[in-house]
């Protein structure tokens, strides 16, 4: 049940378009109780208006990172909306997107591709997770370990 309702959610988000700043209202998005904690908005989240994508990002504190950087005008949300909803499933892309290996709710399942850490890397301080989720793709494809601050 929950895959299937994760996909409608992805489904329903990219079906809809970024254009002319689209964002979600400020109020909270209400989720069925079987959502993993790492779904749930944060505090930030619940009060910034932001695209619908963001939401579907399995790593809370790299969604409060784009909320800051925007603020500080370190990002542009429209342009990393693209990019995320620019899914592949081949680790060969040069494309600055992640790639979904799995059930795309679980950030065990995510790998970044290096294009996206070298556009995007700043997004993912604090989020170790990622990196590791990343170089265990790599490992089991025989590729070396990235490191981030290699690729910064």
């Amino acid at each position: 049940m929950q895959r299937q309702q994760h996909q409608q959610l992805m489904a329903a988000v990219n079906g809809k378009k970024v254009r002319d700043g689209a964002r979600l209202p400020s109020a909270p998005i209400l989720l069925p109780p079987f959502c993993p904690d790492n779904l749930c908005p944060t505090a930030l989240q619940r009060t910034v208006r932001h695209h619908p994508s963001v939401d579907l990002f399995p790593v809370p504190r790299m969604r409060d990172n784009l909320f800051n950087g925007v603020a500080a005008g370190l990002f542009d949300e429209d342009e990393l909306c693209v990019d995320l909803m620019d899914v592949d499933d081949k680790a060969d892309s040069d494309k600055p997107c992640p790639y979904r290996l799995g059930e795309s709710w679980d950030f065990r399942n995510w790998e970044a591709s290096v294009p996206f850490l070298r556009k995007w890397g700043r997004l993912i301080n604090g989020c170790p997770e990622i990196l590791e989720a990343t170089n265990y793709w790599r490992e089991k494809r025989g590729e070396r370990k990235l490191l981030l601050n290699v690729l910064l």
